[in-house]
């Protein structure tokens, strides 16, 4: 396993609610970071391995069942294998991905993947060890992760796949930056290009300070309305005092 640093072992983040990756379904976490940037792949193992034109033979068997021993030795490999004919870019530039880890759990018990606290578990611990029951492929959904030290904090991120589903496939994407997350659901046809870009985040920072001079020029604006009529009597009065003053002393002559 690469990278060990960055995964989480809390372990009761399991407890959040279970979101199962159906058949022909991709989800896709990306995190975003002024430093670096993460990104996230699950679905079920066939679905995925065929996506990302993988032979799936990359996955190690014993038998035709998951060869979980092998596991041991780092599954890096497997990941990189899957990003390499995938092209995933920051602003047209290549985003310098490197598979951390990848792993598979039975789909009966898939784990959450809703945020990047789950896929850091998901990628980072094999649930199938503690059970005496072997798994084909097929019957197994898998979980990458990757890293790059390059930010896309304020990036559009393109992800283009090298295979086309052969039947309906939804693509989930959540996209975390700036302490917020955006989900956004994609349907592709069968035969379909499966590419998607994901927009760069709104910048909230500009956001609320634009917001803040609107509130800011509309209450002057107020306070000028309300005051404004005192201000000219003030000014003006002593005018009106003085031009009777001098007519007054018109009138009474030398």
């Amino acid at each position: 396993m690469r990278n060990p640093g960055l995964f989480s072992w809390v372990f009761g983040a399991l407890m959040l609610g279970v979101v199962t990756v159906h058949a022909d379904s991709l989800t896709i976490i990306v995190d975003r970071s002024t430093d670096n940037s993460e990104l996230y792949v699950a679905g079920p193992a066939d679905t995925l391995l065929a996506l990302f034109d993988v032979d799936p033979s990359v996955v190690p068997t014993r038998d035709g069942v998951v060869d979980y021993d092998a596991f041991s030795l780092g599954t890096w490999g497997i990941g990189d294998a899957l990003l390499k004919h995938t092209r995933v870019t920051f602003n047209k530039e290549q985003a310098g991905f490197e598979a951390m880890s990848f792993m598979l759990h039975p789909a009966e018990d898939a784990l959450p993947m809703q945020t990047p606290l789950d896929a850091n578990i998901a990628i980072g611990i094999c649930s199938a060890l503690s059970s005496t029951e072997r798994y084909r492929l097929n019957d197994m959904t898998g979980y990458v992760g990757y890293f790059s030290p390059q930010s896309s904090a304020a990036s559009a991120i393109e992800v283009v796949l090298p295979a086309v589903s052969q039947s309906s496939l939804n693509v989930t994407i959540i996209d975390y930056a700036q302490n917020a997350s955006s989900t956004v659901v994609q349907q592709f046809k069968p035969g379909e290009t499966i590419r998607f870009v994901i927009s760069p985040p709104a910048r909230h920072g500009a956001l609320v300070v634009s917001f803040s001079l609107f509130v800011l020029a509309s209450l002057l604006a107020s306070l000028w309305v309300t005051i404004q009529p005192h201000v000219a009597e003030k000014r003006l009065k002593p005018l009106f005092v003085k031009s009777h003053r001098f007519e007054d002393r018109r009138a009474s002559g030398p």
